[in-house]
Protein backbone atom coordinates (compact mmCIF):
# COMPACT_ATOMS: atom_id res chain seq x y z
CA UNK A 1 0.00 0.00 0.00
CA UNK A 2 2.59 2.51 0.84
CA UNK A 3 4.58 1.68 -2.14
CA UNK A 4 1.13 2.45 -4.39
CA UNK A 5 1.05 5.35 -2.42
CA UNK A 6 4.84 6.37 -3.40
CA UNK A 7 4.15 5.83 -6.93
CA UNK A 8 1.17 8.16 -7.16
CA UNK A 9 2.74 10.53 -5.01
CA UNK A 10 6.26 10.39 -7.71
CA UNK A 11 3.55 10.26 -10.62
CA UNK A 12 1.98 13.44 -9.75
CA UNK A 13 5.53 15.29 -9.20
CA UNK A 14 6.14 14.24 -12.99
CA UNK A 15 2.87 15.55 -14.09
CA UNK A 16 2.90 18.56 -12.21
CA UNK A 17 6.88 18.96 -13.72
CA UNK A 18 5.58 18.51 -17.45
CA UNK A 19 2.56 20.59 -16.75
CA UNK A 20 4.67 23.81 -15.75
CA UNK A 21 7.45 22.95 -18.61
CA UNK A 22 4.31 23.35 -20.83
CA UNK A 23 2.82 25.93 -19.39
CA UNK A 24 6.57 28.04 -19.87
CA UNK A 25 6.90 26.88 -22.99
CA UNK A 26 3.36 27.66 -24.44
CA UNK A 27 4.41 31.28 -22.63
CA UNK A 28 7.16 31.83 -24.96
CA UNK A 29 5.56 30.61 -28.27
CA UNK A 30 2.91 33.17 -26.98
CA UNK A 31 5.46 35.75 -27.00
CA UNK A 32 4.70 35.82 -23.20
CA UNK A 33 8.42 36.62 -22.36
CA UNK A 34 8.16 38.14 -19.16
CA UNK A 35 5.68 35.84 -17.37
CA UNK A 36 7.68 32.71 -18.82
CA UNK A 37 11.02 34.38 -17.30
CA UNK A 38 9.08 34.87 -13.80
CA UNK A 39 8.08 31.07 -14.05
CA UNK A 40 11.88 29.82 -14.96
CA UNK A 41 13.58 32.28 -12.44
CA UNK A 42 11.01 30.44 -9.68
CA UNK A 43 12.29 27.29 -10.81
CA UNK A 44 16.23 27.95 -11.07
CA UNK A 45 16.07 29.77 -8.25
CA UNK A 46 14.70 26.51 -6.35
CA UNK A 47 17.60 24.73 -7.56
CA UNK A 48 15.99 22.79 -10.72
CA UNK A 49 18.91 24.05 -13.64
CA UNK A 50 18.41 21.59 -16.03
CA UNK A 51 20.23 22.20 -19.45
CA UNK A 52 16.25 22.82 -21.06
CA UNK A 53 15.08 25.29 -18.21
CA UNK A 54 18.46 27.10 -18.94
CA UNK A 55 18.24 27.27 -22.01
CA UNK A 56 14.18 28.24 -22.25
CA UNK A 57 15.51 31.05 -19.67
CA UNK A 58 18.02 32.16 -21.99
CA UNK A 59 15.62 32.48 -24.70
CA UNK A 60 12.90 34.38 -23.00
CA UNK A 61 15.11 36.73 -21.48
CA UNK A 62 17.71 37.65 -24.81
CA UNK A 63 14.26 37.78 -27.31
CA UNK A 64 12.62 40.18 -24.59
CA UNK A 65 15.32 42.21 -24.38
CA UNK A 66 15.86 42.22 -28.23
CA UNK A 67 12.59 43.13 -28.81
CA UNK A 68 12.75 46.01 -26.54
CA UNK A 69 15.98 47.06 -27.95
CA UNK A 70 15.01 47.43 -31.39
CA UNK A 71 11.50 49.33 -30.77
CA UNK A 72 13.74 51.58 -28.75
CA UNK A 73 16.13 52.44 -31.86
CA UNK A 74 12.75 52.44 -34.06
CA UNK A 75 11.53 55.28 -31.29
CA UNK A 76 14.59 57.05 -30.91
CA UNK A 77 14.36 57.81 -34.84
CA UNK A 78 11.32 58.60 -35.21
CA UNK A 79 11.21 61.62 -33.28
CA UNK A 80 8.13 61.97 -32.12
CA UNK A 81 7.57 63.74 -29.17
CA UNK A 82 5.48 61.50 -27.26
CA UNK A 83 8.14 58.80 -27.68
CA UNK A 84 9.77 59.55 -24.63
CA UNK A 85 6.93 57.55 -22.71
CA UNK A 86 7.32 54.59 -24.45
CA UNK A 87 11.12 54.72 -24.44
CA UNK A 88 10.96 55.16 -20.75
CA UNK A 89 8.81 52.26 -20.38
CA UNK A 90 11.12 50.17 -22.89
CA UNK A 91 14.24 50.95 -20.86
CA UNK A 92 12.54 50.30 -16.99
CA UNK A 93 11.24 46.86 -18.73
CA UNK A 94 14.71 45.75 -19.86
CA UNK A 95 16.22 47.38 -16.27
CA UNK A 96 13.21 45.11 -14.72
CA UNK A 97 14.15 42.29 -16.38
CA UNK A 98 17.70 42.06 -15.30
CA UNK A 99 16.67 42.77 -11.72
CA UNK A 100 15.40 39.72 -11.72
CA UNK A 101 17.65 37.69 -13.25
CA UNK A 102 20.62 39.07 -11.26
CA UNK A 103 18.71 37.51 -8.02
CA UNK A 104 20.66 33.64 -9.99
CA UNK A 105 23.64 32.62 -8.89
CA UNK A 106 26.95 34.24 -10.76
CA UNK A 107 27.92 30.24 -12.39
CA UNK A 108 24.06 30.77 -14.24
CA UNK A 109 24.19 34.10 -15.16
CA UNK A 110 27.57 33.34 -17.00
CA UNK A 111 26.00 30.19 -18.73
CA UNK A 112 23.16 32.46 -20.05
CA UNK A 113 25.44 34.77 -21.73
CA UNK A 114 24.26 37.69 -19.19
CA UNK A 115 25.96 40.83 -19.18
CA UNK A 116 24.66 43.60 -16.92
CA UNK A 117 23.63 47.03 -18.51
CA UNK A 118 24.08 50.26 -16.79
CA UNK A 119 20.70 51.80 -17.45
CA UNK A 120 19.53 54.46 -14.97
CA UNK A 121 20.87 57.43 -17.32
CA UNK A 122 18.73 56.61 -19.72
CA UNK A 123 15.78 55.74 -17.44
CA UNK A 124 15.86 59.63 -15.60
CA UNK A 125 16.67 61.29 -19.22
CA UNK A 126 13.54 59.30 -20.80
CA UNK A 127 11.44 59.74 -17.09
CA UNK A 128 11.75 63.81 -16.63
CA UNK A 129 10.77 63.92 -20.81
CA UNK A 130 7.95 62.14 -20.60
CA UNK A 131 6.87 63.81 -16.87
CA UNK A 132 7.55 67.21 -19.48
CA UNK A 133 5.65 66.00 -21.95
CA UNK A 134 2.37 64.48 -20.20
CA UNK A 135 2.24 68.15 -18.04
CA UNK A 136 2.30 69.65 -21.79
CA UNK A 137 -0.11 67.89 -23.53
CA UNK A 138 -3.01 67.75 -20.60
CA UNK A 139 -2.43 71.60 -20.68
CA UNK A 140 -3.05 71.55 -24.09
CA UNK A 141 -5.84 69.62 -23.78
CA UNK A 142 -7.35 71.18 -21.13
CA UNK A 143 -7.78 74.66 -22.99
CA UNK A 144 -9.79 73.08 -26.44
CA UNK A 145 -13.24 73.47 -23.52
CA UNK A 146 -13.69 69.72 -25.31
CA UNK A 147 -14.99 67.35 -22.22
CA UNK A 148 -13.56 63.96 -24.05
CA UNK A 149 -10.08 66.31 -24.17
CA UNK A 150 -10.13 66.64 -20.98
CA UNK A 151 -10.73 63.10 -19.95
CA UNK A 152 -7.88 62.29 -22.33
CA UNK A 153 -5.68 65.37 -20.48
CA UNK A 154 -7.16 63.21 -16.89
CA UNK A 155 -5.63 59.59 -18.47
CA UNK A 156 -2.41 61.40 -19.04
CA UNK A 157 -2.19 63.54 -15.44
CA UNK A 158 -2.72 59.90 -13.67
CA UNK A 159 -0.07 58.30 -15.25
CA UNK A 160 2.26 61.19 -14.74
CA UNK A 161 1.33 61.22 -11.10
CA UNK A 162 2.45 57.29 -11.31
CA UNK A 163 5.48 57.87 -12.32
CA UNK A 164 5.98 61.17 -10.04
CA UNK A 165 3.22 61.20 -7.43
CA UNK A 166 4.54 64.87 -5.99
CA UNK A 167 4.64 66.26 -9.28
CA UNK A 168 4.02 70.47 -9.10
CA UNK A 169 0.69 71.12 -8.61
CA UNK A 170 -0.45 68.02 -10.05
CA UNK A 171 -3.74 67.17 -7.41
CA UNK A 172 -4.68 70.83 -9.26
CA UNK A 173 -4.73 69.60 -12.83
CA UNK A 174 -6.29 66.23 -12.47
CA UNK A 175 -9.18 68.26 -10.16
CA UNK A 176 -9.32 70.95 -13.16
CA UNK A 177 -9.20 67.53 -15.61
CA UNK A 178 -12.35 65.80 -13.81
CA UNK A 179 -13.77 69.12 -13.41
CA UNK A 180 -13.71 69.58 -17.37
CA UNK A 181 -14.51 66.38 -18.12
CA UNK A 182 -17.75 65.77 -15.52
CA UNK A 183 -21.20 66.82 -16.97
CA UNK A 184 -23.19 65.48 -13.93
CA UNK A 185 -21.63 65.30 -10.27
CA UNK A 186 -23.25 64.57 -6.81
CA UNK A 187 -22.04 65.99 -3.63
CA UNK A 188 -23.09 64.15 -0.74
CA UNK A 189 -21.69 64.76 2.91
CA UNK A 190 -20.38 62.34 5.81
CA UNK A 191 -19.81 63.33 9.33
CA UNK A 192 -16.86 60.58 10.46
CA UNK A 193 -16.62 62.74 13.89
CA UNK A 194 -18.72 61.30 17.16
CA UNK A 195 -20.41 64.81 17.23
CA UNK A 196 -24.07 64.73 16.33
CA UNK A 197 -24.42 67.69 14.05
CA UNK A 198 -27.98 69.31 13.36
CA UNK A 199 -29.32 69.91 9.74
CA UNK A 200 -28.93 73.90 10.67
CA UNK A 201 -24.62 73.12 10.90
CA UNK A 202 -24.52 70.60 7.68
CA UNK A 203 -26.42 73.41 5.77
CA UNK A 204 -23.95 75.87 6.87
CA UNK A 205 -20.90 73.63 5.45
CA UNK A 206 -23.02 72.88 2.25
CA UNK A 207 -24.40 76.41 1.80
CA UNK A 208 -24.24 76.23 -1.64
CA UNK A 209 -26.36 78.92 -4.10
CA UNK A 210 -28.09 77.84 -7.62
CA UNK A 211 -25.13 79.33 -9.07
CA UNK A 212 -22.46 77.22 -7.61
CA UNK A 213 -25.01 74.17 -8.50
CA UNK A 214 -25.49 75.31 -12.33
CA UNK A 215 -22.06 75.95 -13.54
CA UNK A 216 -21.29 76.67 -17.36
CA UNK A 217 -20.58 72.68 -18.26
CA UNK A 218 -21.41 70.63 -14.99
CA UNK A 219 -24.52 70.55 -13.39
CA UNK A 220 -24.33 69.17 -9.81
CA UNK A 221 -27.19 67.69 -7.10
CA UNK A 222 -27.03 67.68 -3.57
CA UNK A 223 -29.62 64.53 -3.40
CA UNK A 224 -29.27 61.52 -5.93
CA UNK A 225 -31.86 61.56 -8.30
CA UNK A 226 -32.97 58.31 -9.88
CA UNK A 227 -32.44 57.54 -13.81
CA UNK A 228 -29.04 60.06 -13.45
CA UNK A 229 -25.45 59.19 -14.45
CA UNK A 230 -23.21 60.52 -12.04
CA UNK A 231 -20.03 61.01 -13.47
CA UNK A 232 -18.46 61.39 -9.77
CA UNK A 233 -19.19 61.52 -6.29
CA UNK A 234 -17.86 64.98 -4.26
CA UNK A 235 -18.00 63.09 -0.91
CA UNK A 236 -17.32 65.56 2.30
CA UNK A 237 -15.82 64.26 4.64
CA UNK A 238 -15.96 65.65 8.14
CA UNK A 239 -13.12 64.11 10.27
CA UNK A 240 -12.75 66.19 12.99
CA UNK A 241 -14.11 69.35 15.44
CA UNK A 242 -11.60 70.20 17.97
CA UNK A 243 -12.71 73.10 20.50
CA UNK A 244 -9.39 74.43 22.78
CA UNK A 245 -9.80 75.43 26.30
CA UNK A 246 -10.29 78.97 27.20
CA UNK A 247 -6.85 80.69 27.37
CA UNK A 248 -5.92 83.72 29.49
CA UNK A 249 -2.56 84.25 29.66
CA UNK A 250 -1.06 87.86 31.69
CA UNK A 251 1.80 89.46 31.16
CA UNK A 252 3.42 92.88 32.85
CA UNK A 253 6.30 94.94 31.62
CA UNK A 254 7.54 98.48 31.67
CA UNK A 255 7.34 101.14 29.33
CA UNK A 256 9.33 104.44 28.99
CA UNK A 257 9.43 107.35 26.77
CA UNK A 258 11.14 110.84 26.82
CA UNK A 259 9.27 113.42 26.09
CA UNK A 260 11.18 117.02 25.18
CA UNK A 261 13.81 117.96 28.41
CA UNK A 262 10.96 116.45 30.98
CA UNK A 263 12.59 113.05 33.01
CA UNK A 264 11.37 109.68 31.69
CA UNK A 265 8.47 109.04 31.85
CA UNK A 266 7.52 105.34 33.13
CA UNK A 267 4.38 103.38 33.30
CA UNK A 268 3.72 99.75 34.36
CA UNK A 269 1.65 97.23 31.95
CA UNK A 270 -0.42 94.37 33.06
CA UNK A 271 -1.82 92.73 29.51
CA UNK A 272 -4.61 90.12 29.59
CA UNK A 273 -4.37 87.53 26.42
CA UNK A 274 -7.50 85.59 25.87
CA UNK A 275 -7.56 82.90 23.06
CA UNK A 276 -9.50 80.24 22.03
CA UNK A 277 -10.37 78.08 18.53
CA UNK A 278 -12.04 75.94 16.82
CA UNK A 279 -10.51 74.03 14.52
CA UNK A 280 -12.38 71.45 11.52
CA UNK A 281 -10.62 68.84 9.47
CA UNK A 282 -12.23 67.31 6.36
CA UNK A 283 -11.31 65.90 3.01
CA UNK A 284 -13.47 66.22 -0.07
CA UNK A 285 -12.78 62.54 -1.88
CA UNK A 286 -13.72 62.61 -5.40
CA UNK A 287 -14.88 58.65 -6.29
CA UNK A 288 -15.37 57.54 -9.71
CA UNK A 289 -18.53 56.04 -9.94
CA UNK A 290 -18.03 53.45 -12.89
CA UNK A 291 -15.37 51.61 -10.56
CA UNK A 292 -16.60 53.22 -7.25
CA UNK A 293 -13.21 54.07 -5.90
CA UNK A 294 -11.51 56.95 -4.67
CA UNK A 295 -9.37 59.00 -7.45
CA UNK A 296 -8.06 62.13 -5.37
CA UNK A 297 -8.33 63.07 -2.15
CA UNK A 298 -7.75 66.69 -0.61
CA UNK A 299 -7.59 67.74 2.68
CA UNK A 300 -9.67 70.69 3.89
CA UNK A 301 -8.81 72.41 7.27
CA UNK A 302 -10.28 75.44 9.04
CA UNK A 303 -9.50 77.41 11.99
CA UNK A 304 -11.77 79.90 13.47
CA UNK A 305 -9.56 81.79 16.20
CA UNK A 306 -10.62 84.46 19.14
CA UNK A 307 -7.91 86.31 20.47
CA UNK A 308 -8.48 89.36 22.24
CA UNK A 309 -6.29 91.52 24.15
CA UNK A 310 -6.70 94.43 26.94
CA UNK A 311 -4.71 95.68 29.40
CA UNK A 312 -4.62 98.24 32.47
CA UNK A 313 -1.35 101.03 33.16
CA UNK A 314 -0.33 102.18 35.97
CA UNK A 315 1.88 104.96 36.25
CA UNK A 316 2.16 107.89 33.62
CA UNK A 317 -0.28 107.44 30.68
CA UNK A 318 1.75 109.30 28.36
CA UNK A 319 4.52 106.80 28.62
CA UNK A 320 2.62 104.21 26.77
CA UNK A 321 2.73 103.01 23.26
CA UNK A 322 0.05 103.32 20.69
CA UNK A 323 -0.94 99.69 20.82
CA UNK A 324 -1.22 99.51 24.68
CA UNK A 325 -3.00 102.93 24.33
CA UNK A 326 -5.46 101.14 22.27
CA UNK A 327 -6.00 97.67 24.65
CA UNK A 328 -6.14 99.73 27.58
CA UNK A 329 -9.31 101.10 26.42
CA UNK A 330 -10.74 97.84 26.04
CA UNK A 331 -12.44 95.95 28.86
CA UNK A 332 -12.41 92.14 29.96
CA UNK A 333 -15.11 90.47 27.87
CA UNK A 334 -16.77 86.81 27.91
CA UNK A 335 -15.06 84.00 25.92
CA UNK A 336 -17.49 83.24 22.78
CA UNK A 337 -18.98 79.63 22.87
CA UNK A 338 -17.90 76.44 21.30
CA UNK A 339 -21.48 77.02 19.70
CA UNK A 340 -20.02 80.39 17.94
CA UNK A 341 -17.22 79.20 17.32
CA UNK A 342 -18.01 76.04 15.64
CA UNK A 343 -20.85 78.14 13.52
CA UNK A 344 -17.95 80.45 12.50
CA UNK A 345 -15.42 77.70 11.84
CA UNK A 346 -18.33 75.62 9.44
CA UNK A 347 -18.90 79.08 7.53
CA UNK A 348 -14.70 79.17 6.42
CA UNK A 349 -14.98 75.59 6.15
CA UNK A 350 -18.10 76.23 3.12
CA UNK A 351 -15.92 78.88 1.09
CA UNK A 352 -13.24 75.96 1.14
CA UNK A 353 -15.23 73.74 0.12
CA UNK A 354 -16.47 75.87 -2.44
CA UNK A 355 -13.10 76.17 -3.74
CA UNK A 356 -12.23 72.77 -4.24
CA UNK A 357 -15.56 71.78 -5.62
CA UNK A 358 -16.57 74.47 -7.97
CA UNK A 359 -13.68 76.33 -8.63
CA UNK A 360 -10.36 73.91 -8.64
CA UNK A 361 -8.33 75.67 -5.87
CA UNK A 362 -6.24 73.89 -3.53
CA UNK A 363 -5.43 76.31 -0.35
CA UNK A 364 -5.77 73.59 2.86
CA UNK A 365 -5.82 76.07 5.26
CA UNK A 366 -7.86 78.78 6.41
CA UNK A 367 -7.40 80.79 9.30
CA UNK A 368 -7.02 84.00 11.14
Amino acid sequence: MKTLVANLIAICMVVLILTHCQSTDKLIENKLYDRAIEQLVQKVSSGKTDDKTLRSLSEAYHVANQLDHDRIQLLKISGQPESCIELFERYSAIDARQNLIKQLPETVLKQMNIVPLDLKPQIAESNIKSQRYLFAKAGELQKTGVKKDAKTAYDLLVKLKTMNPTYPEIDDLLRQAILNSASTILVTFKNNTPINLSKEEIHRMLNFSQEDLQQPNTIYHLDKEENTIYDYVFVIRLKSIVVSPERTANRSYTEQKQIGDKPVQTAIVNEIIMSKSCEMKASVDIVETVENEIILTTPVNVVSNFNYTYASVKGDIQAISEQTAMNSNRSAIPFPSDILLVQDASKRLNLLIKRVIFKSETEQKIDD
